[in-house]
């Protein structure tokens, strides 16, 4: 783990005490572009930023504020013309804002909110709209706004790379009103938005950033874990939540000497991970065991289609993402 991986560490976790092997790595850092590009690719430009208000902190918090005003404009709009919608994938524990907005929407209301979004200046940049539905994303929209403000991803369910994960009605029946910096939005429940972030790392990213991370931590601890597990079943996840659950646990105790501390049973203390940074990439033959298993829940329905979709897609998407991306 490098200075710069620590230097964060403990920019986010100031209450925890560092081991003391990674005491002797921790150096002085200079505030530099590689921070600040570290920073960004593990969610946590903001605090970052609000620690050092003399670089870019001005010009990032106005892009959070304007992240959720956005959000509270288009609840605004939809809501006027009774049509709902439910921000996924942004509320955290700690002042988070992605570059992408992205909504729920109902799949029966998506034609009737496509024609107000684009005229309130949004465009379908829908990548090959007609071959996507069938190799890219059948069940998202993108949509570009004419004042280079923030993207729209619309959804119709929770799902990634075409395959289906959490229902749309399954995700509103458990959403919740919240107050987000003064706004009051719909978002998911606390526990599915942890699930939908569990499944997330694991069939979009294949690595944890520092950011998740973080919430996951403080989510673990908060929630009753048992109930998320439960809920994993529900949708085919309980591999997915086992994994992340299990490093989670062992990324917390190779960095701190505080114990993890939970309500969920453990039976072993699982080793410390070696070479530890963040984003942390999940190991391929680790990632291939989950996707397996979660192309076999599609078998109880004896749905052939959404197996082999499942089972080809992640490989073949992984592959482009580390290989051209980087990720």
């Amino acid at each position: 783990m490098d200075k710069y991986n620590i230097f964060l560490v403990k920019l986010m976790f100031p209450k925890f005490e560092l081991r003391s092997d990674l005491k002797k790595l921790d150096d002085d850092v200079n505030i530099d572009e590689r921070l600040i590009e570290l920073a960004e690719k593990n969610d946590i430009i903001v605090p970052f930023m609000s620690k050092f208000p003399e670089y870019k902190y001005e010009e990032y918090k106005g892009e959070y504020q304007a992240f959720w005003n956005k959000a509270s404009e288009l609840t605004g709009i939809l809501k006027k013309n009774d049509l709902e919608m439910i921000v996924i994938k942004s509320k955290r524990d700690y002042r988070f804002y992605d570059g992408d907005l992205n909504i729920l929407v109902k799949n029966s209301q998506i034609e009737n909110i496509l024609n107000i979004l684009e005229s309130e200046g949004y465009t379908n940049h829908t990548p090959f709209p007609d071959l996507g539905k069938f190799l890219f994303e059948p069940y998202k929209i993108w949509l570009e706004p004419d004042d280079n403000g923030f993207p729209l991803h619309l959804h119709r369910m929770i799902s990634w790379h075409g395959i289906e994960y959490i229902p749309f009605e399954e995700v509103k029946k458990n959403a919740d009103n919240k107050m987000i910096e003064g706004h009051n939005l719909k978002i998911p429940s606390y526990k599915y938005e942890t699930l939908i972030m569990i499944a997330h790392s694991l069939f979009e990213n294949y690595h944890l950033t520092l950011g998740e991370f973080y919430h996951l931590e403080s989510a673990f601890t908060k929630l009753d874990v048992k109930e998320i597990f439960e809920l994993s079943k529900k949708f085919g996840l309980t591999e997915a939540f086992n994994y992340v659950y299990e490093k989670v646990y062992r990324i917390h105790n190779t960095l701190f000497e505080n114990d993890f501390v939970t309500n969920f049973s453990i039976n072993s203390r699982w080793e410390k991970i070696a070479d530890l940074e963040f984003p942390y990439k999940f190991e391929i033959k680790e990632l291939s065991k989950i996707w397996n298993k979660r192309a076999k829940y599609h078998l109880k329905d004896y749905d052939l289609k959404s197996y082999i979709r499942e089972k080809w897609r992640h490989p073949s998407y992984l592959f482009f993402k580390r290989t051209f991306r980087g990720g």
